[in-house]
């Protein structure tokens, strides 16, 4: 009765279109095991599981040794096979249960759709609209409302195999029926019912995921198997490293259990027994198929929606020779078996290398039939009918996404495979990694310090991707910030090029940015004094990250006379944005009746200009005569009297501009009455609109960083370390981390000042001014 009611109200949330006619067309069986791993089957390499129905499968039809699923995890994979989009595209990133449930690490998962939007036209809803009977057999995970249900995104029936008797654990009923048998009966109904309708038979077993249970039958023959190979003897799990995160399921349970537990063989005879059920029920579909004549007029395709589980939760499986498994960025958890067959093509070659993904199964399928394509919806996918074929078709850079810590021990990361080169971007170790498959299928070599090049074009390519879909991004969590900076310390070196010069100081350095492995420095040069207000601005360039640099020459000068800059220039930093380089600095006018700067005058006047270039060593022009930033009018204003050292940051779709200030009535208490403040602008160029309040006391020196969703800041009289989290709050969520040799004046190596979107590197290098008894220069400081 339930169950009428709810086909009832879903349908009440559903449109279809009207069926074409009625036209001889190919069948579609798609077949979805659960957490089958990519070694897991004969034909893969087992030696231990059997599973003689799915290798004949492959021997009719086409096994793709490189097929991969578009997530780690269940959910996000069906998704992405059901829309032929990314998940990061829908948003649908992370597992069901999970959600609003963040993992506790250095970094906090971001957050994600609860379901599949009914606003997507799914595969369903393709054969659907081309006249298929349209049937969804076993486990969903795309959605619970009415709405998300399969009734309505594009199938005529479901049934998700539970409807009949009381369950136990999901796999043996009241009446001893198995789950994998009930679904198969119910597909082979379904055929059996199809008439001459064509039909898109979607039949997503719970095989082989937890619980781990088979007949006791199938288990005994498994462990007597075992014995005979000795497999019994062999310590099969061992104990990894700890979890990078206390898992939501452990929150929940306030289990505080923190490790991984790797299996290194296939041994587990319940698991085998579970897999070979499987098998014979895709026999018993192949059987059905033949008795009725339809196997010259149906597809069928075998494929698993991620990775085996071999690193927690008894880790049944061991997909060796890959990496880890389920829930984790390498090929063990993305790489999966991919069988199939259709009688279209004529297969001289019953396996093929090519890559195939998730996304692609949409397109590829559609192409089979001789159905239209969606590139409007399969965006992120593309035909592979040239790989059944036996064509050869490089497919383009395929992306992952995953924003998530997962309870089998994975991580947050984004992904890039592109041929045989594989990049990775592990975000709460802020670290890359760069393997090449064609040798190293087991990513043990990391590549990334022999193809630094390689990384950078793998890199973009997913950053640009990223940018382009305004992608959820993890945070960082507050409580582990003294536990990243507390272990870290400053360290200096002394660099040539712009180091101690006699008769000469540098000073007050800019942020380090990087362009074609070249890295340039901004600051103040003056000659036979140490005080910026009688600087002009130079630059360095250095191509070994700092150490010994070439000074280029004075890039910008004094303004014309009467101007605001007309005396000195000094404090500069740095933004590139549209192939532009932006460059902001410090200027005064010489003391009111004077020629110079006499610093000691309530009427003298600082304030901050912009002047812009197309190359990163200039000629820098001024953007204009007026500055861009003046110190506030209020008598009683922070900034009233000072304005100061500019930091760049974009942010939020605007330019933020920090900046140090310092009230009109404080100038006597000197530098420790200094305030950070920041202004905000819709173009590099200004205007900018002072955020108003200060954000940060004692910050004679401004140095900020972004890392992840927030903002660093380095106070230089406090001596300490802040954060903020909307880059306004400094000091508010997390109590500051104080450094006792925090460098002075400090530029930090920003290389998101050349690449907004590359926010989640954490302060490592930079340049810092050395101030000793009338000698001024810089050294390159190391914070590790």
């Amino acid at each position: 009765m339930k169950r009428d009611l709810l086909i009832y109200y879903s349908l009440a949330f559903c449109t279809f279109p009207v069926l074409a006619d009625k036209t001889e067309k190919q069948n579609v069986i798609f077949i979805l095991a659960d957490d089958l791993g990519w070694a897991d089957l004969e034909c893969y390499g087992s030696n231990f599981y059997e599973t003689p129905n799915i290798d004949n499968l492959a021997k009719k039809g086409v096994k793709f040794n490189r097929a991969y699923a578009a997530s780690p995890i269940s959910s996000a994979a069906r998704g992405a096979i059901m829309t032929g989009k990314y998940p990061s595209r829908t948003g649908y990133t992370g597992l069901p249960a999970q959600r609003l449930k963040p993992s506790l690490g250095r970094i906090i998962d971001a957050d994600f759709e609860p379901d599949i939007k009914s606003e997507e036209f799914t595969l369903a809803e393709a054969f659907h609209d081309n006249g298929y009977k349209t049937i969804h057999i076993g486990k969903w995970h795309l959605g619970t409302t009415p709405e998300t249900m399969p009734l309505c995104q594009g199938f005529d029936t479901y049934y998700s195999g539970y409807e009949n008797g009381k369950w136990k654990n999901g796999r043996f009923n009241d009446k001893g029926e198995f789950i994998t048998d009930v679904l198969t009966d119910m597909a082979i109904e379904s055929i059996k019912n199809s008439g001459d309708e064509p039909f898109f038979l979607n039949l997503w077993y719970y095989a082989v995921h937890t619980p781990i249970m088979a007949k006791s039958k199938d288990i005994s023959y498994f462990k007597d198997k075992a014995r005979k190979m000795g497999l019994d003897t062999i310590k099969a799990v061992v104990q990894g490293e700890p979890f990078p995160a206390i898992p939501w399921f452990l929150q929940e349970k306030g289990d505080k259990r923190n490790g991984k537990q790797r299996r290194i063989i296939q041994s587990n005879p319940v698991y085998a027994a579970f897999l070979y059920c499987l098998d014979q029920n895709i026999g018993r579909i192949v059987k059905c198929l033949e008795d009725m004549d339809l196997m010259d007029n149906t597809t069928i395709v075998f494929y698993s929606d991620n990775g085996g589980l071999s690193t927690a939760e008894g880790s049944p499986t061991c997909n060796s020779p890959l990496k880890d498994g389920k829930g984790w960025d390498s090929e063990g958890g993305v790489r999966v078996p991919l069988i199939i067959y259709s009688p279209v093509f004529n297969n001289k070659s019953h396996e093929n290398d090519g890559i195939i993904t998730g996304t692609d199964i949409y397109p590829t399928l559609l192409d089979i039939c001789g159905l239209p394509q969606y590139p409007n919806q399969h965006i992120d996918g593309m035909s592979r009918v040239s790989l059944l074929k036996g064509e050869k078709e490089n497919r383009g850079p395929f992306l992952w996404h995953s924003p998530h810590y997962f309870n089998q021990g994975g991580y947050p990361f984004d992904a890039v495979l592109y041929g045989n080169w594989k990049y990775i971007y592990r975000y709460d170790l802020e670290k890359s990694y760069l393997y090449n498959l064609s040798d190293d299928i087991g990513e043990k070599n990391n590549l990334i310090e022999k193809n630094p090049h390689k990384c950078l074009e793998m890199k973009k390519m997913v950053d640009e991707y990223l940018d382009s879909i305004d992608a959820k991004y993890p945070r960082l969590n507050p409580d582990s910030l003294q536990k990243i900076f507390s272990r870290k310390e400053f360290h200096y070196t002394p660099v040539s090029g712009i180091g101690y010069e006699e008769g000469v100081s540098r000073r007050d350095p800019s942020d380090v940015i990087m362009v074609n492995d070249t890295c340039y420095v901004y600051y103040t040069k003056i000659y036979g004094k140490t005080s910026g207000y009688y600087g002009r601005i130079w630059c360095a360039y250095s191509v070994d990250e700092g150490y010994n640099w070439h000074e280029i020459g004075e890039v910008l000068s004094v303004g014309r006379k009467g101007t605001f800059d007309s005396f000195a220039v000094f404090t500069p930093n740095i933004i590139k944005w549209d192939n532009k380089y932006y460059m902001y600095y410090t200027g005064v006018k010489p003391s009111e009746g004077t020629d110079t700067f006499n610093n000691d005058s309530y009427s003298d006047y600082t304030a901050l200009g912009v002047a812009v270039s197309e190359s990163p060593i200039g000629p820098f022009v001024r953007v204009s005569d007026e500055p861009v930033l003046v110190p506030g009018k209020d008598k009683d204003d922070f900034d009233s009297y000072r304005i100061d050292d500019a930091s760049l940051l974009y942010r939020d779709n605007r330019f933020w501009l920090y900046y140090k200030g310092r009230r009109y009535n404080d100038f006597i208490a000197g530098n420790k009455k200094t305030h950070m403040g920041v202004a905000f602008s819709d173009s590099p160029k200004g205007p900018f609109v002072k955020y108003g309040s200060p954000l940060l006391g004692r910050s004679h020196e401004v140095m900020i960083w972004p890392y992840y969703n927030g903002v660093f800041s380095l106070a230089s009289f406090s001596s300490s370390i802040e954060y903020a989290s909307d880059g306004l709050s400094f000091g508010k969520s997390v109590n500051g981390i104080y450094k006792k040799n925090r460098p002075a004046a400090p530029g930090a190596f920003r290389p998101d000042l050349t690449d907004h979107r590359n926010v989640n590197n954490n302060l490592k290098w930079g340049i810092a001014m050395i101030l000793k008894k009338n000698k001024c220069y810089l050294e390159r400081f190391s914070f590790n």
